[in-house]
């Protein structure tokens, strides 16, 4: 049985972990090597049978469907849908395409092994991680787009096609985006944004093709997008790794809400003539130290990951 300690080459080619972290982590570049897939369902502790159907069987939580036959269930309102099992199996045989997130809550040994290589990755004890199930029909996939996140994806059944593109846009970007949703970008987006987007993604974009036994890795902020010509089923691990920006405001506000003045209501005047408060934010900033930003790597945590979670767990004891 291979495992992320004893032979890094299943995960991270020949060079190990260290040669994985300089050329790839967590934003350099897509990785990927192909493996037998037996061993691949040993390291997941996935038995021989695993399947959509099997899969449908296990999880008792809403199961997201997506792809052009939703668009057709909802009149044209959305291209995805969340559902109970039988209906997403309905929906399976019909043409879309599943994601069973957070399917650790159905197999356990996942968010083990999830966390397992977290250690592995010298990751903060905080970083949210979790599995997706992904089952694709014939002429399924997932639209050019990119995450905030990294996640490494380990094919189990079917060749899929996978596209990259280096993202020059929105570099280290904090959201995930489709490119059929631009220019609609968030407030907090548009402040780095930068050009256009790729015109024609699929011509632009790098092929790669998984098949049963492949083990990718999809770098933070990449452009990606996915084909599939066949029935395919996928396991992924992800992590969503807290960022500097988003420590300091933690340490920042912890700061600042020492300061009654800071935690008064904010008025017109505040906005227009903002000097005090730029002060009371120095002042603020010179006091942080290194316990403070110790303090809030260890803190900062994805709470609509969590919340998410916390819902489906929920959801899935009333099954």
């Amino acid at each position: 049985m291979n495992n992320v300690v004893s032979d890094n080459g299943f995960m991270f080619g020949a060079g190990g972990l260290q040669g994985f972290i300089e050329s790839c982590w967590p934003d350099k570049n897509y990785h990927v090597l192909h493996a037998e897939l037996d061993d691949v369902l040993s390291f997941l502790s996935l038995p021989g049978s695993f399947s959509v159907d099997t899969v449908l069987q296990d999880y008792k939580s809403p199961v997201m469907c997506y792809g052009k036959k939703l668009l057709e269930s909802t009149e044209g309102l959305s291209d995805r849908l969340m559902v109970n099992a039988n209906k997403a199996a309905k929906l399976y045989a019909e043409g879309a395409a599943l994601e069973f997130d957070f399917a650790d809550l159905a197999y356990e040994k996942l968010y083990k092994i999830g966390k397992k290589l977290k250690k592995n990755l010298l990751l903060p004890e905080n970083v949210f991680h979790k599995a997706i199930i992904y089952a694709a029909h014939k002429q399924g996939g997932l639209v050019p787009h990119f995450d905030s996140y990294v996640n490494f994806v380990f094919q189990i059944q079917g060749e899929k096609k996978w596209y990259f593109m280096p993202n020059e846009n929105a570099l280290r970007p904090l959201e995930h985006l489709d490119l059929k949703d631009y220019p609609h970008l968030s407030a907090e987006m548009q402040q780095y944004w930068q050009g256009e987007p790729p015109a024609n993604f699929f011509e632009q974009a790098t092929e790669v093709v998984l098949k049963p036994g492949s083990v990718l890795f999809v770098p933070r902020g990449w452009w990606h997008a996915t084909r599939s010509d066949v029935e395919t089923l996928a396991v992924n691990l992800t992590y969503s790794v807290p960022t500097k920006v988003e420590v300091i405001l933690d340490a920042l506000k912890k700061e600042m809400v020492k300061d009654p003045a800071l935690r008064e209501y904010i008025t017109s005047e505040d906005v227009y003539h903002p000097e005090k408060i730029n002060e009371s934010v120095i002042l603020a900033t010179k006091n942080l130290t290194a316990d403070s930003y110790q303090s809030s790597y260890a803190d900062v945590f994805d709470n609509y990951q969590a919340l998410n979670y916390a819902i489906r767990k929920y959801m899935s004891y009333l099954s």
